[in-house]
This record gives structure tokens, C-alpha cells and sequence, in this order.
């Protein structure tokens, strides 16, 4: 079939690739400007428009898939199916019927949950044991057209949002030739999205992203985990400097005290509390690297010269 791919970063990448090794035809490329990018330099920086020019297909570079220049684009290639993946912006229901056979969109979720944007950290934060990847029509409200398949995927207690989009990114391919087939055969059986289960989510920001001591050692562990890497990381205030949580790690033992605290020099970090105290129930967290104001990262047990001090205090 004949494909206009709309995708940005590695998400889009990573479904382009799969297209361009498969016996289908891309005959037009959109992709974001580059210099929108949030994760330059990192493993989510992979380039779409690389991608297009190495194969010599015609592509256009685009905040928004509705401009006028962008349509006639679209309606001279004649696509069969529109595939989006990681396209920011909204599509509008004339562009989507451009398509002679369908419009589809790839999401990293088990839609209708996790709707909206950074699905996997919120996987992450919530304490998920799964996750997915979604592939559906592109219908007027987004992330919520009928689904054509999905793809689950496993979250080990252990994994952060790194190891976890790797493994999204690994099954995005198959996804997407799989649901081509489907719809080149006519076989979709297309699974309206039950809107009273949907979950919407926005974006994380920096801003988001300090951590409450006073919350379990649980949510603390996962809200780390879910924004390492080129993420904005996990951050808290030590003798008034914020500083980033770049790496930390669950404990078998119980240390129990006042949220914040720094209690204890372990070998791979210090542990620090978390929680309400009392009862008995464990509250120590191990933080392994931290990152300072000047970007340099450190093993947590020698940035932190003694214990008894507190975390999270900006004064």
C-alpha cells in the first residue's frame, strides 16, 4: 500500500524504519523541525528526516499536518493509509480522509488508559505492571478512535523509562505492519474505546517533577524511575541547591524516621526516609547518583559528606 507517514523522534523513527523494510510504498515524509526536539543528544534523538533524505523520499518539515501546503502535499501522494507516530500536533478530520483506506495513529499505552502525553513515565509512577502500545483510527477527539490492535508489554519493578521504551520501541514495527495487514485485508475488527475507562495525562515538566518526601518509599522509588535519562529527573532542594535524583534503588531493610533524612552510608549510596513515620513500616530509599547544579553526576555516598541532614528543605 502507499503510505504518508507523519512521526518525530525515536517514536516516530522507530515506526518509519519498520515501514521503509517492509514491502509497503512512503511516499511522503512529514516530520517536526528538528530544533523542536526536547531530548537532543540522548536515545530518543533519532531523526526522522535523516531517515527520509538516506532513503530519497520526498518529505516536508511541519508544525501542524492542516496548513494548507501540508494538504495539497498529502492529496497529490494518494496515500492509501496515513500512519502518525509521535506527530505532536492535532490532525484534523479532512486530513485523516485523505486516506483512501485509513488514518492511524501508534500510542505508547493500553488506550483508553493513558491517553494524552507521557504515558510510560505515568505508567511508571503509578506503580503499572503493564503497559502497551495501541494502534487505532485517527478520529476527530484525540487518542480516542477505534482500536485496531495492541501490544502489551511487562514492567519489571526494576525498569526505568529508558528500559522500558526500549522495549516499546522494539515492538513498534511489528505493531504497525501488523494493523497494515489487517486493513489492506479488510480484516479489522475495529474495538470502540470505552471513553467512561479513559485516562487523560499531560505532560511532565520540570517544574513537576520535585519529589515529596513525606510520600511512600513506593511512589518515591517509581516517581524516580519514571524520569531518568533525557527525562526531566526527579529533583530536591540539599542546603538550599536543587539537585536531580539520577538513580536510586529499593531496600530490604527497615529504616524508619522523620521524611528526608539522610540516615545511613550504604556501599552503592546513602539511604534517605521517606513516609509517614511511625509503625514500624520501612521508609528508607537508597539514592545511588545525584546530579549538582553544574551538571556534574555523582555517586550519592560521596556528594553527601555525613548523614542527619535533610533533603528537600530550601532553606
Amino acid at each position: 500500500m502507499k503510505i504518508v507517514f507523519l512521526g518525530f523522534q525515536k517514536w516516530g523513527w522507530s515506526a518509519l524504519k519498520g515501514l521503509l523494510e517492509s514491502r509497503h510504498q512512503v511516499a511522503l515524509i512529514l516530520t517536526h523541525p528538528e530544533s523542536k526536539s526536547t531530548y537532543k543528544g540522548s536515545f530518543l534523538d533519532e531523526s526522522v528526516k535523516e531517515l527520509a533524505e538516506s532513503s530519497k523520499i520526498e518529505f516536508l518539515e511541519s508544525r501542524s499536518a492542516n496548513q494548507k501546503e501540508v494538504v495539497n502535499k498529502i492529496k497529490n501522494a494518494n496515500p492509501d493509509v496515513i500512519v502518525s507516530s509521535d506527530w505532536e500536533t492535532w490532525i484534523s478530520p479532512e486530513v485523516a480522509a485523505l486516506a483512501g483506506k485509513a488514518a492511524i495513529n501508534i500510542h505508547d499505552s493500553l488506550l483508553p488508559k493513558y491517553a494524552g502525553f507521557s504515558p510510560v513515565n505515568w505508567a511508571i509512577i503509578n506503580g503499572e505492571k503493564q503497559t502497551g502500545i495501541t494502534v487505532h483510527y485517527i478520529e476527530e477527539a484525540f487518542d480516542q478512535g477505534k482500536i485496531i490492535l495492541q501490544k502489551r508489554v511487562s514492567i519489571r519493578e526494576t525498569d526505568t523509562i529508558v528500559d522500558l521504551l526500549e522495549k516499546i520501541f522494539r515492538k513498534i514495527p511489528d505493531a504497525l505492519l501488523e494493523s497494515l495487514d489487517l486493513i489492506e485485508k479488510g480484516g479489522v475488527a475495529a474495538k470502540k474505546q470505552d471513553i467512561r475507562k479513559a485516562s487523560f495525562y499531560h505532560k511532565i515538566l520540570n517544574k513537576d517533577c520535585a519529589i515529596d518526601w513525606s510520600d511512600s518509599c513506593r511512589n518515591i522509588y517509581n516517581f524516580i524511575r519514571a524520569l531518568t535519562g533525557p527525562f526531566p529527573n526527579a529533583h530536591t532542594y540539599f542546603k538550599g541547591e536543587k539537585i536531580k535524583i539520577k538513580k536510586a534503588s529499593k531496600l530490604d531493610k527497615v529504616y524508619c524516621g522523620i521524611p528526608g533524612r539522610l540516615v545511613r552510608r550504604e556501599e552503592r549510596g546513602v539511604v534517605v526516609l521517606c513516609g509517614k513515620p511511625g509503625g514500624n513500616r520501612p521508609q528508607g530509599i537508597l539514592i545511588e547518583e545525584v546530579q549538582d547544579k553544574k551538571n556534574k553526576i555523582w555517586p550519592a555516598n560521596k556528594y553527601f559528606s555525613k548523614m542527619g541532614v535533610y533533603l528537600g528543605r530550601v532553606g
